[in-house]
């Protein structure tokens, strides 16, 4: 299995963060146009897997919050 980060887990000094645009159809609704999380991480192996599980949370809370 290859560790790789998501598209959306980036470095910010020496911590990994989560940054995902939300869709336009939702930036009314929530009232701001990315969702933005630190992974309070400076390993990348673990921000890896904690970056994978924020994208499915938020990918499930865009579908909730669509239906």
């Amino acid at each position: 299995m290859q560790d790789s980060l998501t598209p959306f887990v980036g470095r910010r000094g020496s911590v990994f963060w989560f940054r995902k645009p939300v869709p336009v159809d939702l930036i009314a609704r929530l009232g701001k146009s990315d969702i933005r999380r630190s992974l309070r991480t400076c390993d990348r192996r673990t921000a890896t897997k904690r970056g994978w599980a924020l994208v499915r949370a938020v990918e499930e809370a865009f579908e909730t919050l669509r239906s």
